[in-house]
């Protein structure tokens, strides 16, 4: 499933990390914008800007391990860079910005969600409901309501656990946006972000949560359960091949092997597909041990 995210953080360098965290854990082809100016009005004299080269390089060699994943915008710059501290900067600080908001814009509409940190680059909050914004503000639940901080982990890290949930995201991504339904008619008409942002953590406690601990508990209670059974099948199934060669009985052999082919496949069977599950919890689930095996 095509999933694409538009990420404006709100620092530059190796701080915007964190902020594009949660969008490369659901596997989200990523719109990065990144400004590669510094524009900062300078202290001593309001009517100047310091303009100089951002960390953008810096950036983008950080998120080399997810070229093919993000993708990197910004305006072009030209030769602005030669203008420093003192000078009139204003008309080109404009411009900048102007061509920085344009590419904001631009690329908002053509992705299915967007996250813009920074304050200054901030679009219209919309006035019509996105169905696909809706289900990533319910991702984003998940991670705040069930899992750890996955913004201390480093890029590798993230990397492994989207290896290691591939198989899941479609099947997750497709519940999420079946459950956007449910919170448009707990946020109403007439709502925020902010709003939005409540009302998906109320509905991932309340209908995704229990299916984890459900789903939790049948894992270690399976897991339980056949290492009891393993020990005991196995006596019996060692003793009646013992018995079996012993008396060179031919039917008593094939019966222990019969035996312990069937439990071992009924078990691993039955750890593989819980009985009682949803996409979400599988997703939850997997992301939880992996990051246990990360500590």
């Amino acid at each position: 499933m095509d999933w694409k995210v538009c990420v404006v953080p709100s620092a530059e360098g190796f701080a915007f990390v964190s902020q594009v965290s949660n969008a490369l854990l659901y596997g989200a082809q990523i719109k990065l914008i990144l400004p590669t100016m510094s524009v900062e009005p300078c202290k001593t004299d309001p009517d100047f800007y310091v303009i100089g080269e951002s960390n953008f390089k810096n950036a983008q060699d950080t998120c080399s391990a997810f070229n093919s994943q993000i993708e990197f915008l910004h305006p072009e710059t030209g030769d602005e860079f030669t203008l420093k501290e003192g000078q009139k900067a204003n008309e080109v600080a404009e411009k900048y910005f102007s061509d920085l908001q344009d590419i904001i814009s631009h690329t908002v509409s053509s992705c299915h969600a967007s996250f813009i940190f920074a304050e200054q680059y901030k679009v219209r909050s919309p006035t019509s409901w996105k169905s696909h914004q809706a289900a990533q503000e319910l991702m984003n639940a998940i991670q705040r309501v069930l899992l750890p901080d996955v913004s201390e982990l480093t890029l590798e890290q993230i990397k492994a656990l989207q290896d290691r949930s591939k198989d899941e995201l479609d099947p997750m991504r497709a519940e999420m946006l079946r459950l956007t339904e449910d919170l448009r008619k707990m946020v109403g008409d007439d709502w925020d972000t902010n709003d939005l942002a409540r009302e998906a953590e109320n509905l991932i406690a309340t209908r995704v949560e229990p299916s984890v601990r459900e789903l939790n508990s049948r894992i270690k209670s399976d897991v339980k359960t056949t290492g009891i059974g393993y020990g005991g099948q196995l006596l019996k199934s060692i003793g009646l091949l013992t018995f079996g060669r012993l008396f060179q009985n031919e039917k008593t052999v094939e019966k222990a092997f019969t035996e312990a082919t069937d439990f071992l496949g009924d078990k691993v069977t039955g750890l593989s597909t819980p009985k009682a599950d949803t996409a979400a919890s599988r997703y939850v689930i997997e992301i939880q041990q992996g990051i246990e095996k990360m500590a």
